[in-house]
């Protein structure tokens, strides 16, 4: 569900899709102290993916 390549709206909304995965991702993230991009950490996707501010017309870009 989540992949590396994804632009951010993209993980944004697979995040929406799937809260129990991102929160697992999240987890581990936390646990090995590294971020699941290095522009971006699952705890950013999650909270973006909570504020609702990305459109779903940009979820591939």
């Amino acid at each position: 569900m989540f992949c590396i390549y994804s632009s951010t709206s993209g993980l944004v909304r697979a995040a929406r899709l799937h809260p129990e995965l991102a929160a697992q991702y999240a987890a581990v993230e936390a646990r090995i102290g590294h971020r699941f991009r290095v522009d971006v950490s699952m705890a950013e996707v999650i909270a973006e993916a909570a504020t609702g501010t990305v459109p779903v017309a940009d979820w591939l870009g």
